[in-house]
């Protein structure tokens, strides 16, 4: 009876994961669904264990945080949750922490059913393409303050009209500093202000310090009336 319950209440959690990510994108919240639901499964279904291990390393790299996966996966508890489903979404955290198109794009043939044939990794494929074409631009673009686009072409390997439109909409996102001059048919790449991140640490701290206090004042006001 026990176990039975254990095994609702590990199927609500990894529902509950899979809604917050299709229908609200709050890849957070739905990590730690997909987390409860798989502490459910660990010892009793084996099979979802893994789907449920599956779709945590999916927020991972939707949270752009692929660079955790292999620690999340190398974690003792976890040795026995394997299976092509956890190698797919390991291949795919590699093309992402490479920031390669070309690997990103082998793995979706690799591990074509476990990938494109899973619906909840099937319905955010579009944004995974496009989060894995920004970060291969990135990368290439990086070492220049002025680089062709002909030469981003060819690393790429799409065409000039597909590279100039994922650069606009990377330039509207704010994700790198610069301008397409059509004129030369060049990117310049203006340097990214350097950010202090002990400065913004500390802003944070300050922050959330000044909220605890004005909760206590605010419960100490409503015991004194």
């Amino acid at each position: 009876m026990q176990v039975a319950k254990g095994l609702l209440a590990a199927g609500l959690d990894l529902q509950s994961g899979i809604l917050y990510s299709a229908d609200e994108k709050d890849f957070k919240t739905a990590y730690s669904y997909c987390y409860e639901a798989l502490e459910g499964y660990v010892l009793t279904d084996m099979t979802k264990a893994v789907k449920a291990l599956k779709y945590m390393c999916l927020c991972k790299i939707m949270l752009n945080e692929a660079e955790s996966i292999p620690l999340l996966l190398s974690t003792k508890v976890l040795q026995p949750v394997r299976g092509r489903e956890v190698d797919a979404m390991k291949c795919m955290a590699e093309a992402f922490k490479e920031r390669s198109l070309s690997k990103f794009n082998k793995c979706l043939k690799e591990y074509s059913r476990e990938l494109m044939d899973d619906p909840v990794v099937s319905a955010h494929s579009r944004q995974l393409r496009d989060s894995m074409l920004e970060k291969e631009i990135s990368r290439v673009i990086e070492p220049y303050s002025e680089i062709d686009l002909v030469h981003i072409q060819r690393c790429v390997g799409l065409t000039q009209k597909q590279i100039e439109k994922a650069i606009c909409t990377m330039l509207l996102d704010k994700k790198f500093s610069g301008v397409i001059d059509q004129h030369n048919g060049t990117v310049h790449v203006y340097p990214t202000p350097h950010k202090d991140k002990t400065y913004q640490k500390s802003v944070e701290l300050i922050r959330a310090l000044s909220k605890a206090v004005d909760n206590i004042y605010a419960r100490a006001g409503t015991l004194l009336k």
